[in-house]
Order: structure tokens, then C-alpha cells, then sequence
């Protein structure tokens, strides 16, 4: 049996981020920028209609389905996947930017680029650290003079 594009896509969820737009009824994430971002943009009308649609579906699923279609699908629906990967591509386009560029949307509706967040060696733990990078280097006997263990395990 065949999807009915238009039907799932055309009737249904673009008349909602219509509707949305018109009715000035945006869902916003309640994210700040963080210290390791940078504004680069803002979302535009259809951006923020589609975003606040992402979110309430999101919101709304049913949590037996939301926890069977993550498990399965790696998502939590396909639509949402595909109107998320939409919604990323009409953004890199817009600001030129490619898929290696870490982006993110934060309050307001501002798009963020994220740069890695500095770490410390001194200031995290072994367990962390080793969960955050990989568990070669909690084992690692030179971890406490290692300058950038990220690096260390690479090669």
C-alpha cells in the first residue's frame, strides 16, 4: 500500500504550521545560549511554525509509542524525523552552512553555532571524563598527565 503524500504531508501538518503562523501561536524551547555558542540567525515565520509543530508533536506522543519507535526507529516518529531533517536543511541552506557546522535553536528562537565545549582535565573526574571520551582513557596510565586525552586514544 502506497503513503499518500500529500494526504500525511500536504493536508495535515503544513495546514498546522499554517495555522500556527497565522494564530502567532509558537512553541519555543527554553534553552539559553551557553558560553561555547554563538547567535548566527534567527528562525523565520515558516521556521518557527515548523519548530513549534516538531515540538508539540513531540510533546504530545504517546509514551508507549514514543519509547517503542525511539528503540526501533531511533527517532520518535517518522515524521517528526522528517520534518526535523526539513527543518535543518531549510536552515543550512538559508545560512550557507554545511552539515560539519554543530547547530542548535535556543530561546527566542535564535539559531546557535556550537563550537566544543573546553575541557579541562583537572576539573572532571576519571569517570566522567572516561564516559564523556571513552573508557580507553580512565584505564590509561599517563590520564593525569595527558594535556588532551580526547586525542590521546584516536590513532
Amino acid at each position: 500500500m502506497a503513503i499518500d503524500f500529500y494526504r500525511v504531508f500536504g493536508e495535515t501538518v503544513f495546514q498546522r504550521v499554517i495555522q500556527l503562523m497565522d494564530d502567532g501561536r509558537f512553541e519555543d524551547t527554553t534553552d539559553d545560549v551557553a558560553d561555547n555558542e554563538k547567535v548566527i540567525g534567527q528562525l523565520s515565520m515558516f521556521e518557527r511554525g515548523l519548530f513549534s509543530y516538531i515540538l508539540h508533536e513531540r510533546d504530545h506522543i504517546d509514551p508507549l509509542k514514543l519509547v517503542r519507535n525511539i528503540a526501533i526507529h531511533g527517532h520518535p516518529t517518522v515524521e517528526i524525523k522528517v520534518l526535523s531533517q526539513l527543518l535543518w536543511f531549510m536552515i543550512r541552506e538559508r545560512l550557507n552552512k554545511t552539515l560539519a557546522t554543530v547547530m542548535g535553536i535556543r530561546k527566542g528562537f535564535v539559531i546557535v553555532e556550537i563550537s566544543p565545549a573546553p575541557v579541562s582535565v583537572h576539573k572532571v573526574d576519571k569517570m566522567a571524563c572516561g564516559k564523556l571520551l571513552n573508557s580507553e582513557c580512565v584505564n590509561c596510565a599517563q590520564f593525569d598527565q595527558c594535556v588532551d586525552p580526547k586525542q590521546a586514544h584516536q590513532a
